[in-house]
């Protein structure tokens, strides 16, 4: 007897073993591909969460600081507060004894002072009154710009600081003044967006005025731009001098003509 063939309905093929064998294999890879993309966006959920976490701290230690130091930033800006720390300084290097330190800066204030009253009698008639309120204003002046530049150097010195900080992530305080830095640049970027036309690209339009293609400032160098603050500043100088000249009873142009020794004595 020969043996029953079998119907090609149960019997397998080839062809139905190998669809069989890569629909599983798919099904394989596609669970692979979800737990892998599972775990990415885990890990991504994770870290943006601990950067969020940490930009909200310390932007809410910023803005703790910010109340503190708005009220101070205020008195320290009016001009009355400066000027009563202006005295208040003048009257402290006047009491100090004269072989101190504070004893000798009024000295050499002192002197400094006299020079330039006598170098302003030499150009008008100084009489006691005019005499008593330039040795208070030149007084409070010279030590206005003292002041003025400590500060300068101050404001450079923190901003080194916190540059410093920031680019070592000292203290973990990049991210609170990156986000710092970044809000004040949007503000002023957003008045330069404001005036853009729209048919100009934004790439464009901030790489031909903001941010170059060869990352160099889009301003002068530094000796540029203060010869051309002197040279705008002289000029208002000369002008306002030819205007009191011409229009009012104060000689100024002669006044400077005798302080630089190019006009008669």
């Amino acid at each position: 007897m020969q043996p029953k063939r079998e119907s090609r309905k149960t019997m397998p093929t080839v062809r139905g073993i190998r669809r069989k064998t890569g629909d599983r294999c798919g099904q394989r890879a596609q669970e692979g591909r979800r737990a892998r993309r599972v775990r990415r966006a885990s890990a991504k959920h994770c870290i943006v969460g601990d950067k969020r976490n940490g930009a909200n701290s310390g932007s809410a230690t910023v803005d703790v600081i910010r109340l503190i130091a708005a009220p101070i930033r205020s008195i320290v800006r009016f001009p009355l507060f400066q000027l009563a720390v202006v005295v208040a300084v003048i009257l402290l290097l006047q009491a100090a004894d004269d072989r101190s330190v504070f004893g000798r800066i009024f000295d050499g204030l002192d002197k400094l002072v006299d020079t330039s009253v006598r170098l302003v009698g030499e150009l008008f008639e100084v009489k006691s009154f005019t005499r008593s309120g330039l040795t208070v204003a030149l007084m409070i002046g010279y030590v206005y710009l003292v002041c003025l530049f400590a500060l300068f150097v101050i404001r450079v010195m923190l901003t080194g600081m916190v540059d410093l900080l920031g680019w070592s992530n000292a203290f973990g305080l990049r991210n609170m003044i990156a986000r710092e830095r970044g809000i004040a640049a949007y503000r002023a970027w957003v008045p330069f967006e404001r005036i853009r036309p729209a048919n100009i690209p934004q790439e464009k339009w901030e790489e031909a005025f903001a941010w170059p293609a060869d990352n160099k400032p889009p301003y002068p160098p530094l000796a540029r731009r203060m010869l051309h603050g002197f040279v705008s500043y002289l000029t208002v100088i000369l002008g306002a001098a030819i205007l009191l000249q011409s229009f009012t009873p104060f000689p100024v142009l002669t006044w400077l003509f005798r302080l630089t020794g190019m006009g008669p004595s």
